[in-house]
């Protein structure tokens, strides 16, 4: 019961959605010892239909997550680096995005720091064509401090409870459309690292994810997928083809006993 209970009381202190104060000043039962939680396996976009899916309804659900989420999909950024993303980090000679604020929270508020997750969060990431022409749009005639995705009205930038609100609703769309996961929207993160780990070296890897080793990276976010199949299949197949002519063929399934014949050899029926 207090695994299901501290959820509550823990969303019981933050405030509410429209800036009403918290129900409650502190969770009552926190630092009681619970029970082991069984460990929860963050699910990726195994091929390009999953995301497909997903983003579609993030579009149809909001255009303004939609943009939001492709962005995240293709930079692979944390939540606070994305929501606290301003207009000058666009770096357009490189088409590049860059990381030196974050959106955090302390307690109950969410500010801007003028600093990453860590000192190798300070980075900038390639952006792929078509995110960038869409990145571009967003901010044609607007000023260099402002963020480049809009909040919604009431706060200065995105708030994580108030983006998790809309993601509930994306997922719940998605899955009706046959998307067959529950994902976080840390997924997307762990999406894009996981492709990259076959793609590029060790070094840019850990680069584009902002640690300090790159061992983080694949022990937190190189997930097991299906994408490389085809890859091992190929890789397999010249071994196999050496020895294909001793392959036996297909035999003839053999016509199942008769009732009279099911007799072990060498033991008498009784009489």
């Amino acid at each position: 019961m207090p695994v299901l209970v501290s959820p509550t009381f823990e969303r019981a202190c933050l405030p509410g959605d429209d800036g009403e104060p918290p129900l409650r000043g502190y969770n009552p039962i926190k630092g009681l010892a619970l029970p082991k939680a069984i460990p929860y396996t963050r699910q990726i976009f195994d091929d390009t239909d999953e995301a497909e899916i997903l983003i579609t309804a993030a579009y149809i659900i909001d255009p303004e997550i939609g943009d939001l989420l492709v962005t995240e999909l293709s930079v692979g950024f944390r939540w606070g680096e994305i929501a606290g993303l301003p207009i000058r980090a666009m770096n357009k000679r490189k088409q590049t995005l860059q990381v030196f604020q974050v959106a955090r929270r302390y307690g109950n508020e969410w500010r801007i720091e003028p600093m990453p997750k860590t000192e190798d969060g300070f980075r900038q990431v390639p952006v792929t064509d078509p995110v960038w022409e869409m990145l571009q749009r967003r901010a044609d005639g607007r000023k260099p401090n402002d963020f480049v995705f809009y909040p919604p009205s009431g706060s200065s930038f995105w708030l994580y409870h108030n983006f998790y609100k809309k993601w509930a609703k994306i997922l719940e769309l998605a899955q009706a459309m046959g998307f067959p996961k529950h994902m976080t929207p840390h997924g997307l993160r762990a999406t894009l690292l996981t492709w990259l780990s076959s793609e590029v070296d060790l070094e840019t890897l850990r680069n584009i994810a902002g640690h300090k080793e790159v061992i983080t990276t694949y022990k937190f976010y190189v997930k097991n997928n299906t994408r490389q199949f085809g890859a091992v299949k190929a890789a397999v197949t010249p071994l196999v083809e050496v020895v294909s002519s001793l392959l036996r063929p297909r035999m003839v399934e053999p016509q199942q006993p008769g009732e009279s014949e099911r007799v072990r050899p060498g033991l008498r029926v009784a009489a």
